[in-house]
This record gives C-alpha cells, structure tokens and sequence, in this order.
C-alpha cells in the first residue's frame, strides 16, 4: 500500500513539474515575442515620421521597399525574419562617416 502511494506522490510531483515548466516556458516566449513586436513597431513609427520630415523621394522610396520586402505572414510571422529585413535596411539606409 505504502509503495502505491508513494507512486502516486512521485507521478503527481512528476506531472506538476512539467506542467509548471510547460506554462513557464509559454509565458516567457510570449513575453520576449511582444517585447520584439513592440521594438518592431517602435522603430518602423519613429522611422516613418523621420522619412517624411526629411521629404526625400530617396528615403520614402527605400522606406517604401522596406515596407513591402517585410516578411509577414499573420498569426504565422515570425519576429526574428522582420528584425533581419529592418537590419539590413538600416544597413542599407545608413550613411558612413565622414573621413577625418
């Protein structure tokens, strides 16, 4: 008898932990995902305003580019293939210093 509870105790502890783990691991992908979403949509705010205060025909076509080269796909998008296009567009759109 004792060994039938003592079972069940390490199945129930069992069973706890990798719930616990489960819904961890859930909430801070979720989490880091909004955090990236929310920088994703920061910068393209901020560097939309930039582009039309400077009225560049040269920056409103490269921002234009951007827009439409970024990889969404709905529910399905992933963060890290759009930070990828806006770092290559900042890489891009970025002018070198000046030499001394």
């Amino acid at each position: 008898m004792l060994k039938v509870v003592r079972s069940i105790v390490y199945v129930t502890a069992i069973l706890i932990v990798i719930g616990t783990s489960y819904w961890w691991g859930r909430f801070s992908t979720w989490f880091n995902l909004n955090l990236c979403y929310s920088d994703v949509i920061g910068f393209l705010s901020s560097e939309a305003s930039s582009v039309v205060q400077a009225q560049s025909q040269e920056k409103i076509s490269a921002f234009q580019a951007l827009l439409r080269s970024l990889p969404l796909h709905g529910y399905e998008t992933e963060c890290k293939e759009i930070t990828d296009a806006i770092s290559k567009y900042k890489a891009a759109s970025s002018v070198p210093p000046p030499k001394t």
